[in-house]
């Protein structure tokens, strides 16, 4: 990533571990729906923090809903890293909720 590059990292340990990798970074926008990015990034001068807001889903520790969906949509990013707890058989990612899995388009 390149010096004032707007970066998005969703939610999960993935992205958490990725967010360690940009500890080093400088002048780095990151946003994110992702408590462990947070906490990661949290104390790194350097990296500009937007934390997108929403309701807590426990299992990836990110914030999800309305408010983050709507947070998303007026934003752009230079790169996006996405997570999945899983791959669909027609190539789409998946994520698990408490009721059924719903596809990230």
């Amino acid at each position: 990533m390149r010096p004032g590059e707007t970066v998005l990292l969703d939610a999960g340990s993935t992205m958490g571990a990725l967010a360690h990798e940009l500890r080093s970074a400088s002048a780095l926008t990151v946003a994110t729906t992702g408590l462990t990015t947070l906490n990661e990034l949290a104390d790194v001068d350097a990296v500009r923090v937007e934390c997108l807001g929403g309701s807590l889903r426990h299992l990836s520790h990110g914030l999800v809903g309305p408010l983050a969906e709507a947070a998303l949509e007026k934003l752009t990013f230079d790169r996006a890293f996405l997570g999945a707890d899983g791959v669909s058989p027609d190539g789409g990612s998946v994520r698990q909720t408490c009721n059924r899995p719903a596809s990230k388009n």
